[in-house]
């Protein structure tokens, strides 16, 4: 059975990357982040964090869904929930726009 993509985790996730750095970080180094997160969490408890795909790129795998969440305007209509707490992508950067509701100290 493959996980279906989960975007509040993978939001939460990113939001606590987020706020241990401070709050901006690049959005590669976040991408890249997320995936040793996957990583490690698949060695330690057999299952993904975020159930995001992984693509390799160029400069190395990447989580697929959450580098087009990151790069891509959300279609008309729509409410994701990463734009509510990460900022559009600016000089290569993404910021918290605010912490997730419920996020939990474990998820990171």
């Amino acid at each position: 059975m493959v996980p279906r993509f989960n975007e509040r985790r993978a939001t939460e996730a990113a939001a606590k990357f987020l706020k241990l750095r401070g709050g901006r970080m690049s959005y590669l180094k976040l991408i890249k982040l997320l995936y040793l997160l996957d990583r490690e969490a698949l060695l330690r408890w057999g299952r993904p964090v975020t159930t995001d795909r992984y693509v390799s790129m160029d400069n190395g795998p990447v989580v697929s869904r959450i580098y087009d969440l990151i790069r891509e305007e959300p279609a008309p209509g729509t409410d994701p929930v990463w734009r509510r707490f990460i900022s559009t992508p600016g000089n290569y950067e993404v910021s918290s726009a605010a912490e997730p509701v419920g996020s939990r100290e474990s998820v990171a």
